[in-house]
């Protein structure tokens, strides 16, 4: 069973323990704050990872 994408708790967590918060969401925040040498894509997983280790 898939569980839905916790959007919210995923956006309150950026902002809690990064900093981001815009309201363009997540998505806009995490392109904006993308160091070199480094894509979007790699820098949302990345954070994904943090996020999910949390909860463990």
């Amino acid at each position: 069973m898939n569980t839905p994408w916790p959007e919210d708790d995923f956006t309150r967590w950026l902002h809690e323990h990064h900093g981001m918060s815009s309201s363009l969401g997540w998505a806009a925040e995490i392109e904006r704050n993308t160091s070199v040498g480094s894509t979007p894509v790699e820098e949302f997983f990345r954070l994904l990872d943090a996020y999910r280790a949390r909860a463990e």
